[in-house]
């Protein structure tokens, strides 16, 4: 029988360290160090108990026997040590506040780091310290703090209060040091990165990685301290001595600086340094991956005269492709596979004929398995470029030609997962690679099952891999869980396709009757549509820019049958009487199809009360393309292009919602609210996000009565430093002197879509008592009352009355 003592122990010891890190994390100072001494005397014990018995130690990163039979507790005698000096020293968890005497402020910050509590974001993730607001404080005092901050990272080896983790289901565990929070500082202060190869944050955990750093910026300092910030990066980018990452950083905080600073610059000029090092770093650093990386950094930094020197970019990027793949055949890595991308996507927008081809014939000439991990950016050269010729005939050499290594790998989504990512990506936009897809389309050969689980759960098992999603909660053609379904290759690659909006949805689940119709559905879409699928690099923000979206095309006119026929638009109102086109403030627009109940979806909830539950959702956000009306006995009919989930559709105006983006707070009946604060003066302003347009009153405040339906609500509380997401605040409302709602007529102010307007300004000092020092918060509150059509609120807006 196994001796248990190891397993049962480790179990005790992690249970009283996770509950000392804890307690130490949240500055409960007495329950940590309690927790550690009893560790640290547990430890011993089961050390000791564990070689009595001859119970072997585990094997370290390197295959030998550790030193320690758990390997998590390395922090704990450093944590110990750390809560025993707390405890002999008086605590203060807040800022200090600001001394007459420079030096003692800074000193009073650098005392404060042990505080520090900033969360990780994420498993895996960061701590940013960055974010920080101690080491805020102290970037905020600038030069003066340089050398109190150098001592600090040389020789303290204090720890704050934040931990980092790999998972949480891992029992490693880190603990930020001050050092580190010092390092942070100073890189602020002195706007540099990199102050050499291996002088990161995470490098001053040890004694020695501190001092190594505190050399290494002290130097730094000494060199530059009294020379302009372009001065110092020009001289690094000139300097032979310094590691690839430096470069790169000094290259790119150069180009920062005002171009009349730089252009001074002669010997070597700009264009010259940027070229020379580029050329230098192709050729540095040992054969295999370190020569691999040096040439990937070199192709970044041909990339930065893209916007600095167009005409040196257009000669030497090239030359860099040509680096690249002369390496290339020595050593593929899949590292240099983002060069290939990034030079070539840059030569074709300067119109180098040879782009594409090179870069195709380079492609053609690789195995998928060499680019493994480099797969959705490596094709953006051509789908960046669907109406070129030449990124078409890369396409084809791709995948149309059976010769090609990539024609056989591309139709084989149920052996590999890996290529999964090129069924929605913008590819699609270029008829050899559609083609596939539609091919796959047709394909009913079975390849795997589909098991619903009990959770919700949807997993695919197919002879390649296994991999899952959720959920089919809510969706009323799914099987009772714990189904199993035979899927097709067909069904796989139209669930996949389904993440694009503006194509059919299916789910392969639903019975097959109902696959086979959505997947008809779709290749009918692709093959009208499918040369809109492109990606758009002048889109805002996407929550998924990897998957392709459809782009249609700015019409003069009114839609034509052939338009849409030809995928050049979603609807036309040919024939149902005279047509104008309505213009839209942007294309597209982030609309919402309120009236679209075809694909619900099932969210859990939860309310501070505990209670908790599912509830009933649709997916109903999209975008608008394209905006028409017809006026028929003359009364228009205005109806809105929309993308969203499921087929491309024509939607009638009255079914269309714009959402407004930041802290717009929606009432009823497609009006949005907004509050802001300036000083005590108060504001209101109204938006129309329905897809007609509104008219409003003008007047919502009449001497001391604001309009029926409307009411000021002023709350205040003592806290001054009170966040809006803080809930421990105590809050008092305060009584005012505005009276009851008026409800005369007055002219009407007419919003268009999208548009908004300031409705109401008032001070609030001329209606409430604010003497009090505190923080306020105040918003408006619409009922229904007395004939007003809108209800809601608008947002807290806050503001602080201070004691002076």
């Amino acid at each position: 029988m196994k001796d248990p003592l190891l397993d049962l122990a480790e179990d005790w010891l992690w249970a009283l360290f996770d509950r000392g890190l804890c307690a130490h994390m949240r500055g409960d100072d007495r329950l940590a160090l309690a927790s550690f001494r009893r560790l640290h005397d547990g430890c011993g014990k089961v050390e000791s108990a564990g070689v009595q018995r001859g119970l072997p130690k585990p094997q370290d990163g390197n295959g030998q026997p550790a030193d320690k039979y758990f390997q998590f507790f390395g922090a704990m005698s450093h944590l110990l040590e750390d809560q025993e000096r707390r405890a002999k020293e008086p605590r203060s968890d807040k800022l200090p506040k600001k001394d007459a005497d420079p030096q003692k402020h800074i000193r009073a910050l650098i005392r404060d780091l042990e505080n520090i509590d900033a969360r990780q974001w994420g498993q895996p993730g960061a701590i940013s310290l960055n974010l920080d607001d101690r080491v805020a404080a102290l970037a905020a005092q600038g030069r003066p703090a340089v050398e109190p901050l150098l001592e600090c990272l040389e020789k303290d080896q204090r720890l704050t209060r934040s931990v980092g983790f790999g998972r949480d289901f891992f029992r490693y565990r880190y603990v930020v040091t001050v050092a580190e929070a010092a390092h942070e500082a100073l890189s602020q202060i002195l706007n540099v990165d990199r102050f050499g190869e291996g002088n990161q944050r995470w490098d001053v955990r040890t004694p020695e990685g501190q001092r190594q750093a505190a050399a290494a910026i002290r130097a730094h300092w000494q060199r530059f301290k009294d020379r302009p910030a372009h001065e110092r990066w020009m001289t690094l980018l000139t300097d032979d001595g310094l590691g690839r990452d430096q470069y790169l950083e000094a290259a790119r905080k150069l180009l920062n600086a005002p171009r009349k600073e730089l252009e001074k610059f002669r010997s070597p000029t700009v264009t010259e340094a940027l070229v020379l090092r580029a050329r230098a770093l192709s050729e540095s650093g040992a054969p295999g991956s370190e020569r691999m990386w040096s040439l990937g950094t070199a192709s970044s930094m041909a990339l930065l005269l893209v916007d600095w020197d167009a005409k040196a970019a257009a000669e030497e990027l090239p030359l860099q492709f040509e680096r690249c793949r002369d390496y290339w055949n020595q050593y593929k890595g899949d590292a240099l596979a983002s060069s290939f991308a990034s030079l070539s996507e840059a030569r074709a927008r300067f119109k180098d004929p040879k782009a594409l081809p090179d870069f195709g014939a380079w492609l053609a000439s690789t195995k998928p398995e060499e680019v493994s991990s480099y797969r959705w950016g490596l094709f953006a050269p051509l789908w960046s470029f669907p109406e070129d010729p030449a990124a078409n005939r890369a396409a084809a050499a791709l995948f149309a030609d059976p010769k090609s290594q990539w024609h056989d790998w591309a139709r084989r989504p149920d052996e590999h997962s890996q290529g999964h990512e090129l069924i929605t990506s913008p590819l699609l936009g270029l008829a050899s690679y559609r083609e596939i897809v539609i091919e796959l389309l047709a394909d009913k050969t079975k390849c795997g099952l589909v098991k619903l689980s009990e959770g919700g759960h949807i997993e695919y098992r197919t002879k390649g891999y296994t991999s899952g999603r959720g959920s089919y909660r809510g969706d009323p053609s799914a099987p009772p869980a714990g189904t199993e379904i035979e899927m097709r290759v067909c069904d796989l690659v139209a669930d996949l396709l389904s993440q694009i909006n503006g194509l059919p949805v299916v789910q392969p689940y639903w019975p097959e009757a109902k696959r086979d119709r959505a997947i008809t559905a779709c290749i009918q879409a692709l093959r009208r549509y499918g040369n809109r699928l492109q990606h758009d690099a002048k889109m805002p923000k996407r929550e998924n820019p990897s998957v392709a979206m459809f782009v249609f095309p700015a019409l003069a006119e009114p839609a034509s049958k052939e338009h849409v026929q030809f995928g050049q638009a979603i609807f036309s109102l040919d024939g149902l009487g005279k047509a104008r086109t309505v213009p839209l403030p942007q294309r597209p627009l982030k609309a919402r199809w309120v009236a679209n109940k075809e694909y619900p979806v099932e969210v859990q909830w939860a309310s501070a009360d505990g209670k908790s539950g599912w509830r009933t959702e649709y997916w109903q956000d999209g975008l608008v393309w394209q905006a028409e009306e017809v006026v028929r006995d003359g009364r228009a009919q205005r109806y809105y292009g929309f993308v969203g989930k499921g087929p491309v559709a024509r939607v009638p105006a009255e079914e269309i919602e714009f959402p407004a983006e930041g802290r717009w707070q929606e009432l009823t009946k497609g009006i949005d609210a907004m509050t802001s604060v300036e000083g005590k003066n108060i504001s209101l302003r109204l938006r129309n996000r329905a897809g007609l347009e509104q008219s409003l009153p003008k007047n919502w405040i009449s001497k001391n009565a604001l309009r029926a339906g409307l009411e000021l609500v002023v709350e205040y509380t003592e806290k001054s430093d009170v966040q809006p997401w803080h809930n421990d605040a105590k809050w008092q409302m305060l009584k005012g002197k505005l009276l009851g709602g008026f409800a005369e007529k007055d002219a009407g102010l007419t919003l268009a879509p999208t548009v908004d307007a300031e409705v109401l300004r008032l001070n609030l000092g001329d209606y409430f008592d604010l003497k009090k020092a505190g923080a306020y918060r105040a918003r408006f509150v619409f009922t229904s009352k007395e004939g007003s059509r809108w209800e809601g609120t608008s947002p807290d807006a806050y503001f602080v009355v201070s004691s002076d």
